[in-house]
């Protein structure tokens, strides 16, 4: 786990990985030139600094090098976005993360130092694309070229039957890795990996299924099917 990470420009992007860096127990330094985007992540992040990107100095002071790793989102800025990727792999920063608008800016600013780069636009296009294909995903995670892991709500006829009963490596091709269960506290959820097997499912659970993307698909095809049946028929109704 990432203990320490510095947002360097705050878009939009940038700001939302700084905000659930946060939440899941990261420190996070957010940098940023505007007084106004600083101030707005101020309370979601353990520090934030207005200062100018381009004083390194300054970004040493405020303890940017400190970071295993750096979340750069400055696609607008190029130019200072490549003298800050430059600084910071010559500094010894060992993951660079850097927002980028065209796979020209992607190949320069790999050569500069970037050890990933991000197209947001491109990343919300697919995940739009996932939703109206797959029915009922919730999110996924890539694993590689051909397999992924995916969230999806329980079906209403799963709630009290085990993993082990509804035996979902036989029946649909595929792997339940953990659960996302509703917590106590109302908004409050917790992740459940490798649940047992002989442990009923819940109302409101999320199943978390690894497989190849075709038995993904299928997958998720069925589970609408079912959730499609459990639903009451629609009842005519007309005036007189």
């Amino acid at each position: 786990m990432i203990k320490f990470a510095a947002a360097l420009g705050l878009s939009t992007f940038c700001a939302r990985v700084a905000k659930s860096l946060e939440s899941a127990g990261t420190r996070v330094l957010a940098v940023d030139v505007s007084e106004t985007r600083v101030n707005n992540i101020r309370d979601d992040v353990t520090k934030a600094v207005c200062a100018d990107l381009r004083d390194r100095e300054a970004l040493a002071d405020i303890g940017v090098l400190e970071c295993e790793t750096a979340i750069v989102g400055l696609p607008d800025h190029f130019d200072i976005g490549v003298l800050l990727v430059h600084y910071l792999k010559n500094h010894g920063v060992r993951e660079i993360i850097v927002q980028v608008n065209t796979e020209d800016q992607a190949a320069a600013i790999e050569v500069v130092g970037a050890t990933r780069v991000v197209f947001p636009e491109q990343v919300a296009a697919e995940q739009l694309v996932r939703s109206l294909t797959l029915p009922g995903l919730i999110d996924r995670i890539d694993v590689s070229e051909d397999a992924a892991i995916i969230e999806v709500d329980c079906p209403g006829g799963f709630v009290g039957r085990s993993l082990k009963g509804l035996d979902f490596r036989k029946k649909y091709n595929v792997h339940v890795v953990g659960l996302i269960r509703k917590g106590p506290e109302i908004g409050k959820t917790h992740t459940i990996l490798a649940p047992p097997a002989e442990d009923p499912l819940l109302e409101g659970d999320v199943l978390m299924v690894l497989a190849t993307t075709s038995r993904l698909r299928n997958f998720a095809l069925q589970m609408e099917k079912i959730r499609q049946d459990e639903r009451p028929p629609e009842t005519a109704t007309g005036k007189k």
